[in-house]
């Protein structure tokens, strides 16, 4: 070991050693982490009794009225909740134009929330969650009781109910003893998707234990859609850090997170519907969860489960707000707290897409366009319009290397052995650089399509707009467009026969053919042809079950293709195209300003440069 090697040893020790004394906590600190890591236990203690909750708490207006005499060593250890144990259970209703939220006496929670605007693809109701799916509470350790105190299973009474210009409100309390007591506070805003929600707590610095109040809330998600599959691959928890990073679980399967950071926001988000709940400060611990159901019933249960802090002061108040709505683009977005990132638009180039071109096309049809499926076929056209300079310079390559079919396939003849690959290689883009033809220039122009086409593979299974609009046989375009129910299951294929998804097959394999009849031919890749022909056969599998506006879309956009295509062959003379390749190859190759250089740095190399 070097000299250096050694003193540099040396400066990374002092500088660990220097660093760790300056950063070593405080005494205060560290006694405070102490008191904060055993509070946490305790909770976490209590929460793993509350796990073992599978029966459904209570009926819709059940009466619960249990004895106190049956019940005394339960009462025993509620300390000064003793009388908050049992009751008469009761429902209170606040709503608006748009929502309807059904709180519950027992636990004071959310009992259910109905949206007033929509209803379940069978006509039914709709709520984002309804009955005994739900719970919503804090828990805490309290003097004089033996057990943790969990509010969701505590009976809370009404304190105040009034409305006002902008809300309707409703404060519903706990109370321990006397002037001591935590206050529910639900503002429901007029004609708005916002429910305000505020937790008072007064006077419980000799009542609470604790420095930080566990926070729980989960439902089960109600199916509301055709089809259970797609809600469950487009249902999951999302979640917005303070510093503004969005992040979210797995779609597709189980998954669970604990979170160290501060989190601002999290969404229990469906496939068009979401229940978001913001703090106006931040989510401390968070730890979130999805599960995917096995009732047909329900499509996953969701889970969040957090602190708050107290710190025992005589009043205390922590705020939160609550999103109970539709995934609909621009509603999520008028609320500037980064709501509308829940929706799957696809990333990087294909979110610009759909967030700077389609979206705005699409609502802006809209506002004259009653029928969805008349607006999916001008926003075909359109774009079919914007594209059509690309469209046509990839038909002119093609017909291009179609004219020079006949000299490839004679390079080809004279390099028959594998061994001369890189020849035949050479002498086809010798031929390709005379003719003044590019291989690259039918893949290109296909290429910048290809955003498009995978912007709106994600926009249509996302947009609420479709959803339940029905257009000819589809009876809802975000959904499939069922024609014939099968009695059995096809693997990879369903129980159903999707009648866009047939069409837009068919007309793929048309489109194939066509496009053979035009190309050169595929001696080279004998596999290529074959791989064509399967493509439409495999989109037919995939798109059965998907958005019946997604595959009409795509039939529409190969039918316009096709028509330009023939038109194209109309208008395209191949003659003309031969005449001006001959022209091309009898007129000197002219050099980039790179080759230049090249050429002359190997002259004065004394190398000379390949004919």
């Amino acid at each position: 070991m070097d000299k250096n090697t050694i003193v540099g040893l040396v400066l990374i020790g002092a500088v660990l050693i220097g660093w760790g004394y300056l950063t070593k906590p405080t005494p205060e600190q560290i006694e405070r982490s102490r008191q904060m890591r055993d509070s946490i236990q305790l909770v976490n203690q209590a929460r793993s009794v509350e796990a073992l909750r599978n029966e459904q708490e209570i009926k819709t207006n059940q009466i619960i009225s249990e004895p106190k005499a049956e019940n005394a060593s339960n009462e025993a250890q509620m300390g000064s909740f003793d009388v908050a144990q049992t009751g008469v259970n009761e429902f209170y209703t606040i709503e608006n134009e748009k929502l309807k939220v059904i709180i519950s006496k027992r636990g004071g929670r959310p009992y259910s929330v109905q949206l007033k605007e929509f209803q379940t693809f069978d006509s039914l109701p709709l709520y984002i969650f309804n009955g005994d799916t739900t719970v919503f509470g804090f828990t805490f350790l309290a003097q004089n009781a033996a057990q943790p105190i969990k509010t969701n299973n505590l009976f809370w009474e009404k304190s105040a109910s009034y409305s006002t210009d902008t809300a309707e409100i409703l404060k519903i309390r706990l109370t321990a003893d006397n002037e001591k007591y935590i206050e529910y506070v639900y503002s429901l805003k007029k004609d708005d998707y916002l429910l305000d929600f505020s937790v008072e707590i007064v006077n419980m610095a000799n009542v609470i234990r604790n420095d930080y109040i566990a926070f729980d809330w989960s439902y089960m998600i109600p199916s509301t859609e055709q089809s259970l599959k797609w809600e469950r691959n487009r249902s999951t928890v999302y979640y917005k850090y303070k510093a503004g990073e969005i992040d979210y679980l797995s779609e597709t399967s189980n998954d669970n997170i604990k979170l160290t950071e501060k989190v601002q926001w999290v969404g229990f988000k469906a496939h068009f519907f979401n229940t978001v709940i913001v703090a106006k400060e931040s989510l401390n611990e968070v730890q979130l969860k999805s599960e995917v159901l096995t009732s047909n019933n329900h499509v996953k249960e969701m889970s969040l489960n957090t602190y708050i802090p107290y710190s025992g002061g005589a009043e205390e108040k922590h705020d939160f707000t609550f999103y109970f709505g539709p995934n609909q683009f621009y509603q999520l977005e008028s609320y500037n707290m980064d709501f509308e990132k829940m929706i799957p638009l696809g990333w990087g180039v294909f979110r610009w897409v759909n967030r700077g071109i389609i979206i705005p096309l699409f609502n802006f049809l809209n506002m004259f366009i009653g029928s969805y499926g008349i607006i999916i076929l001008i926003l075909t056209l359109i774009i079919k319009i914007v594209l059509f300079p690309l469209t046509f310079k990839s038909y002119l390559s093609t017909a291009r290397m179609k004219v020079l079919k006949p000299e490839i396939d004679e390079i080809n003849k004279k390099y028959p052995d594998r061994n001369d690959a890189v020849k035949k290689q050479e002498a086809t883009m010798a031929l390709y650089k005379k003719a003044g033809v590019s291989p690259m220039g039918g893949c290109l122009p296909t290429l910048l399509q290809m955003p498009v086409l995978i912007a709106m593979f994600t926009f249509f299974p996302s947009s609420f707009e479709l959803r339940q609009e029905a257009f000819l046989w589809a009876v809802d375009l975000s959904s499939y467009d069922s024609i014939l129910n099968l009695p059995f299951n096809i693997p990879f294929y369903g129980d159903h026969v999707s009648l866009f998804c047939l069409l837009m097959a068919i007309t793929n394999i048309i489109y194939v053919k066509i496009g053979d009849q035009s190309a050169m031919s595929s001696s080279a890749m004998p596999g290529m042809k074959g791989m064509m022909y399967m493509m439409p056969v495999m989109m037919l599998f995939i798109f059965n079950d998907y958005a019946s506006g997604l595959s009409y879309y795509y039939f529409l956009s190969l039918l316009i293709t096709i028509g330009q295509t023939m038109i194209f062959r109309h208008f395209v003379d191949e003659n003309k195209i031969l005449a001006q390749i001959k022209a091309n190859k009898s007129k000197p190759i002219k050099k980039s300003n790179f080759q230049k250089r090249v050429e002359e740095a190997a002259r004065q190399k004394g190398i000379q440069p390949r004919k």
